[in-house]
């Protein structure tokens, strides 16, 4: 069975080895990065053989650490958008909080998400998203109170696929979005 991580410690070293695989290898950029009400100047993480950029700031929020990701190339553009954010509770369970750890029965790791990635689109949503995602990935976590809830597992966070298979998902959230805008500017 499938459970989420909820003891901060185990939390925060499945955080430092998601920090560590989502940084390594990638080229600093500084940027405006705008999010629905605002913008500011950070310094972000572009994969260039990927094409996703990541912001990690995990005091940004007292409850959850923080990260958001993007598609758009900051070394070739001075502002890019957040396409989504992952934001795993620090400690408990928490399930606004849209990322998660999970962990399989062989003790492997993954960063997960709920598919709830709307981010200003109303008509988008988690149960749509959910339904475009490769049924392997979508699996049912154990939070203990009988009832199992979907989540998408991203990437195991030890695998040397991790980067590819968070491109993966990034890029199908930005798709996602973009289908969703335009179907909305169609009508």
């Amino acid at each position: 069975m499938i459970r989420p991580l909820t003891e901060n410690r185990e939390i925060t070293e499945a955080f430092l080895l998601f920090s560590r695989s989502v940084m390594q290898g990638g080229h600093q950029a500084e940027c405006v990065v705008a999010y629905t009400g605002g913008s500011e100047t950070a310094t972000v993480t572009w994969h260039e053989k990927q094409k996703f950029w990541v912001l990690i700031q995990p005091e940004r929020i007292e409850d959850r650490l923080w990260c958001a990701f993007g598609v758009e190339d900051p070394t070739a553009n001075t502002h890019v958008a957040i396409t989504f954010e992952i934001n795993p509770p620090r400690s408990g369970v928490n399930r606004q909080c849209a990322g998660l750890f999970i962990v399989d029965n062989a003790d492997s790791v993954y960063i997960a998400h709920n598919g709830k990635i709307a981010g200003g689109r109303p008509a988008a949503g988690k149960t749509p998203f959910i339904g475009t995602q490769d049924k392997n990935d979508v699996v049912p976590v154990d939070f203990g109170d009988r009832k199992l809830y979907e989540y998408i597992a991203i990437a195991r966070l030890d695998d040397t696929a991790f980067l590819d298979d968070l491109a993966k998902f990034v890029h199908a959230v930005a798709t996602y979005k973009d289908e969703i805008a335009k179907s909305k500017a169609a009508r």
